[in-house]
C-alpha cells in the first residue's frame, strides 16, 4: 500500500474515471474570480487564492484540499517514491503559500499549482543527483596522480 497525503480520501468523488477533489469538476470559476457555477456556490480557485493573498487564514487550506489528490498524483508519479513525493509536495505547498501574490492569472490556478509541484519535484531530484558520490579506491587515485602511467 502506498502512502498518501494525510486525509487524501476525504471529500473526493470520481467523475468520468478521474478523481475530482471536493466533488468539483475543475473548480476554477470565472476568469474574474466569480463563484463557480459547478461548485454550488463555492468560491472559485481564483477567488480562494485572492482571499489567501488578502489574509484569509482558511482560503489556502481550502484551495489545497480541493486539489490535493491530483497534486499528490503528480508528485508521486514524478518522484516514484511516496516519502520523497510527500516531501516535494510539502515544499510545493510552502512555495505556493509564500508566493501566491505572484500568480498572474494567465493560466488556471490548477495549472499554476501543478507547475509548482513539478518544479519542487525536479528540484529535489536534482539535489539528490548532485549528492550522489562514488567511492574511488585509493589505488585508482594513486594511478591518476602518477605521471609515469
Amino acid at each position: 500500500m502506498t502512502a498518501g497525503p494525510p486525509g487524501a480520501d476525504e471529500g473526493s468523488q470520481r467523475t468520468a474515471g478521474r478523481v475530482d477533489p471536493g466533488g468539483r469538476n475543475g473548480g476554477t470559476g470565472g476568469p474574474d474570480g466569480s463563484e463557480d457555477p459547478k461548485g454550488a456556490g463555492d468560491p472559485s480557485d481564483g477567488a480562494l487564492l485572492a482571499a489567501h493573498v488578502a489574509g484569509d487564514p482558511e482560503a489556502f487550506a481550502t484551495l489545497v484540499g480541493r486539489h490535493r489528490d491530483r497534486l499528490w498524483a503528480v508528485a508521486l508519479r514524478t518522484m516514484r517514491n511516496p516519502d520523497d513525493a510527500a516531501d516535494a509536495l510539502q515544499d510545493a505547498y510552502i512555495s505556493a503559500f509564500r508566493r501566491a501574490e505572484t500568480f498572474r492569472g494567465e493560466a488556471a490556478v490548477t495549472t499554476w499549482l501543478h507547475r509548482i509541484v513539478v518544479n519542487a519535484c525536479l528540484d529535489r531530484l536534482r539535489r539528490a543527483r548532485t549528492r550522489y558520490a562514488i567511492n574511488v579506491p585509493q589505488a585508482a587515485l594513486d594511478l591518476a596522480e602518477d605521471p609515469a602511467h
